[in-house]
């Protein structure tokens, strides 16, 4: 079931946040819980029935397994035996469902073996609930003894709206809610911060990422089909399916904790106008940032990180990102783009060593550095998305042939595209990026995801302060919420599945 299709937004919705604070009301605190966990559960089968036993099953294993790395009584080698035991298995998993596959057309196919594809489904959401799942195990093992009951933590595994693309949530910060008393109370405030955030999210998805997409799926499905793109059209290509993924996963965050909100809960935060930073690290801890603390916490960390000296946290740096390219997708692709970005890191740390700017340097050179740095990392992360988008290294060859100028002559490509249309969309997507503020600065009065604080309220270009507009409970900002809502709804014919629900 998708957030953006009139069944879930007229019927799962509304019946699935009536039911849960009737409940509340009239039978007591765990028969909510009750009923939104069989929500969550009626939202997962919605996809495909068949996957419902899969994630039930894990959801009952690992709880189990985390109950014994957790128990105190158990001598600390058993337990980290069975915590290893739950990582393995989780990992085994994901390996079958997501990888098998691409393990074997690496492996036997290389050799010169047909290998016919095996016709194993993946399950939606896998890598999202299984990252969560193992941080919760690896934890039990850290802090023994916090014992949760079987219902919080089915639903900390499976609440709808972080369910299938994230937030990926920590256990600590979702469970604590679930046990405490804030989400069985309705509230008028969470039900309109939530559904101002959900309506801002459905709109860069529906209106502004659909919209884009049109492009960029037809240039890249014709160089995955050996059809080289013109200049032009790669450069659309590339910088289109930049702003449709961005609005399209910014959108669903948005979409999730708006949702989570209207329920009592807040979800922590998972984009931060990445497109506005001034450097990979940088971007990277403000895009997907829940997906980019796990990786931080459970893997670059555990390798070491930086304390086994310059190089080896050079090399624990591209581990991490070619896990994170992996977690992506299962191709070699994607293992490239993990690569490049690996790449990208360990250079700007090397740079910012050996070229840091003064403290004494006037504030015109800073701001020439700011500006040239955040254009310069828009522009390396746009490039590394063609390997993200291209479904071969052939397709993604004529991509990049096509952006450095070496593709097909101007009136011989092969895909036919409104290029005003697609640059002034393309630019006016870039623009709203850039310059105005996401939806937890605009609503930034409200507390609008977990330990949020706003850091920045003014848009600054050179020496211009403008203050960013705060939304409040008032029909000034109810007239365009409602049209947005509208023209959303109205969109709604050309639905299309979120970038990020197939990892």
């Amino acid at each position: 079931m998708l957030f953006h299709s009139y069944t879930f937004l007229f019927l799962f919705l509304p019946l699935a946040w009536a039911g849960f604070y009737a409940c509340n009301g009239i039978l007591g605190r765990r028969a909510g819980r009750a009923w939104l966990l069989g929500a969550s559960l009626v939202f997962y089968a919605w996809w495909n029935p068949i996957h419902l036993p899969l994630l039930l099953g894990s959801v009952v294993v690992n709880f189990w397994l985390a109950r014994a790395v957790g128990d105190e009584r158990r001598e600390a080698s058993v337990r980290k035996r069975l915590m290893v035991l739950g990582v393995v298995a989780n990992v085994g998993a994901l390996a079958w469902f997501k990888y098998l596959d691409f393990v074997l057309r690496s492996t036997l196919g290389t050799l010169g073996y047909e290998v016919e594809p095996t016709g194993i489904m993946i399950p939606l959401a896998i890598s999202f609930f299984t990252f969560q799942q193992i941080a919760y195990i690896v934890d039990a093992y850290k802090e023994p003894g916090r014992a949760r009951s079987f219902m919080d933590y089915a639903l900390f595994v499976t609440f709808f709206p972080q369910l299938v693309a994230g937030p990926i949530v920590h256990h600590s910060e979702l469970m604590p809610q679930i046990a405490g008393v804030e989400p069985y109370r309705a509230r008028m405030s969470n039900l309109s911060i939530g559904m101002t955030m959900f309506i801002l999210g459905l709109f860069k998805k529906v209106v502004i990422a659909d919209e884009i997409a049109q492009w960029p799926d037809a240039i890249f499905g014709a160089a995955g089909r050996g059809d080289a793109p013109t200049t032009i059209q790669a450069w659309i290509g590339m910088l289109g399916f930049t702003m449709q993924v961005y609005f399209d996963f910014s959108g669903y965050s948005d979409m999730a904790i708006g949702l989570a909100r209207m329920f009592g809960i807040r979800l922590p935060m998972n984009f931060d106008s990445p497109l506005k930073a001034t450097g990979i690290s940088e971007f990277w801890r403000r895009w997907h940032m829940t997906l980019s603390r796990f990786l931080k916490q459970y893997v670059y960390v555990p390798l070491g990180g930086g304390r086994a000296g310059r190089a080896r946290g050079y090399m624990n740096l591209v581990i991490t990102m070619l896990v994170s390219g992996l977690w992506h997708g299962a191709a070699w692709t994607f293992v490239a783009f993990g690569l490049l970005h690996g790449i990208y890191l360990v250079i700007q740390q090397i740079w910012s060593r050996r070229f840091r700017l003064k403290p004494d340097a006037p504030q015109w050179r800073r701001t020439f550095r700011c500006a040239w740095a955040r254009l310069l990392t828009f522009m390396a992360f746009a490039f590394s998305l063609i390997l993200f988008r291209s479904s071969s290294f052939e397709g993604a060859w004529l991509m990049l042939k096509g952006v450095v100028g070496a593709g097909a002559s101007e009136g011989s490509g092969v895909v036919s595209v409104d290029q005003t249309r697609a640059l002034i969309w393309i630019g006016s997507a870039w623009i709203i990026a850039w310059t105005m503020p996401n939806v937890q600065e605009f609503m930034r009065r409200w507390s609008p995801a977990l330990d949020w604080s706003p850091s920045r309220t003014k848009w600054r270009f050179w020496t211009l302060q403008v203050a960013y507009p705060a939304w409040g409970p008032n029909p000034l900002w109810a007239v365009p919420l409602v049209a947005m809502l509208v023209w959303s709804v109205l969109s709604l014919d050309r639905v299309a599945i979120f970038v990020y629900w197939q990892f």
